[in-house]
Parts: C-alpha cells; structure tokens; sequence
C-alpha cells in the first residue's frame, strides 16, 4: 500500500509499526544447541 499511488496523502509524521507478537519458534529451535 505504501508503494502506491493511494499513498500519497501519507506524511509518515504518525505511522506506527508494530514488529508483531512474540518472536517466532524458529528462532528458539535454531540456536538449541548453542551454549550460552
């Protein structure tokens, strides 16, 4: 949406992004066997 053209009205002065919820399971699973 922010590529196109019904974008233009967007200042960007109050945009929120959120990175979303929890981290993913994949994470957790790839660094299992490393030590701390």
């Amino acid at each position: 949406f922010l590529a196109s053209e019904r974008a233009a009205y967007i200042s960007g002065a109050a945009l929120h992004v959120h990175g979303g919820g929890e981290p993913p399971a994949f994470l957790d699973a790839a660094t299992a066997n490393k030590e701390r």
